[in-house]
């Protein structure tokens, strides 16, 4: 057992604070048996009473009263002693068994506490996990908005650079259509005036033929008036030719006027029809530049988005 100097509490050699005040045994208490305390004091009483026994001899009913009555009064100063420890004994046992239960208490605290800070740290984990994904998730989304993107504006470069291709083959088309036509319509035009130069030529010949046969008829004959009609059949019939080939050549030049005009007329076709190719090829060309655009945003968005929710 160990009593405590301090306030005299007699407590269980397994106990560290002091069951009666509280203070650290190890400091403030002292080894205590019950057996040797009891000794020495029957020791010292057996000394005192050989003493008194000794000093009292001539008064041995008067000590012998005494005596008894101190015996008596030991015996019950023994037996307060003893109920003291008994209740001391009891102390020391229900503080030791508060004490455990204090710390059993503060053992199950400390293991909830430990128990939830895991769970915490675990919810923690979990969420940082989650962001994680999200975060690789909307990066990786953004990423296939901005290959899209870059695709769209590759395939509307592409289809731009056909189109523009498309345009200058159609426009160098038309270039060379118009030349080819411009070249044989002056082509016509020569061949018409050097046929009627040559018809020209062709008449005059014939004129001076007729001019010479009638002559030579006229003084063959000696008829004046058969050379006079002969030059006016000649006259005449030259006259019919200079009417059928005048006839001839309006006739020509109104056949050339209407292919002229329709030549024009496709050619003025083909050029409203390249106008509104082109027209739908730079309404295109807009609709998917504004598709291109709209995509940009949306892959811009989804970036800052990501970039956002990753910070």
């Amino acid at each position: 057992m160990i009593r405590c100097k301090v306030c005299g509490t007699i407590n269980d050699p397994s106990v560290v604070f002091c069951g009666g005040c509280g203070n650290f045994l190890p400091d403030t208490g002292e080894p205590y048996d019950a057996a040797a305390e009891k000794a020495t004091a029957e020791a010292k009483q057996a000394e005192e009473a050989a003493a008194v026994a000794k000093a009292a001899a001539d008064k041995a009913a008067a000590d012998k009263a005494a005596t008894e009555k101190a015996e008596a009064d030991r015996l019950a100063a023994e037996k307060a002693r003893a109920d003291a420890v008994a209740a001391e004994k009891a102390a020391a046992q229900k503080a030791e068994a508060d004490r455990r239960a204090a710390e059993q208490a503060e053992s199950d605290r400390i293991a909830a506490e430990t128990a939830a800070a895991e769970k915490a740290a675990a919810d923690e984990a979990q969420a940082d996990r989650m962001a994680a994904e999200q975060a690789a998730t909307a990066k990786v989304e953004a990423q296939r908005i901005a290959a899209d993107t870059a695709a769209a504006e590759k395939a509307a470069a592409v289809e731009r650079a056909e189109a523009e291709r498309v345009a200058g083959e159609k426009a160098a088309a038309e270039k060379a259509e118009a030349d080819r036509v411009a070249k044989e319509k002056a082509a016509a035009d020569k061949a018409a005036r050097v046929a009627v130069e040559q018809a020209e030529a062709a008449r005059l010949v014939k004129e001076r033929a007729a001019h010479i046969a009638a002559e030579q008829v006229a003084a063959a004959k000696g008829d004046a008036e058969a050379a006079k009609a002969e030059r006016k059949a000649a006259e005449k019939a030259e006259a019919d030719r200079i009417s059928a080939e005048k006839a001839a050549a309006e006739r020509e030049a109104e056949e050339q006027a209407v292919k002229d005009r329709a030549e024009a007329e496709r050619l003025a076709a083909q050029k409203a029809a390249a106008a509104e190719a082109a027209e739908r090829e730079a309404a295109e060309q807009a609709a998917a530049e504004r598709v291109a655009a709209e995509k940009a945003e949306a892959a811009r968005a989804a970036k800052q988005a990501a970039d956002e929710q990753a910070e």
